[in-house]
């Protein structure tokens, strides 16, 4: 996983049902959503497996099929320590520097987690309902 945080997350785009979803780190009244998004993301952990090799029917039984999953791409600046590429999960380049990480987040589990799923593996994991929450920008958050 990439080193992003709120001071190089630039944006956070999350599609669900057709519908995208942008915060810009250039928009002063979305800062605080920035940074709980990073936050988020920050204390995210992809360590508990669910699928090792995901076949097309068990990405539909955990919500990540195309039609079910929520899409969530991040755009951030490299910093000096993320000079070495990951393995793990998408991180593609773009113009000025900028690069991409993106992952699907599936259906609940029933056990407090969520499916997720890193762009271009076959990998499932689990992680916490209350990480994704500030992930999407909705962890303890006080908008009208």
């Amino acid at each position: 996983m990439p080193a992003i945080g709120s001071g190089n997350l630039l944006t956070a785009e999350f599609t669900e049902n057709g519908q995208t979803t942008t915060y810009s780190s250039d928009d002063e009244e979305q800062s605080e959503t920035i940074a709980t998004i990073a936050g988020g993301y920050g204390a995210m952990t992809l360590t508990d497996l669910a699928s090792y090799h995901a076949t097309a029917e068990e990405l539909t039984t955990f919500g990540l099929d195309e039609a079910s999953r929520t899409t969530v791409t991040l755009t951030y600046q490299e910093s000096s320590s993320d000079s070495s590429d990951s393995d793990s999960g998408d991180s593609e380049e773009e113009d000025s520097g900028s690069l991409t990480y993106t992952l699907y987040l599936g259906s609940d589990s029933g056990d407090g987690t969520r499916y997720v799923q890193v762009q271009d593996s076959d990998l499932v994991y689990l992680v916490s309902s209350d990480v994704l929450n500030n992930l999407l920008g909705i962890g303890n958050s006080t908008e009208e």
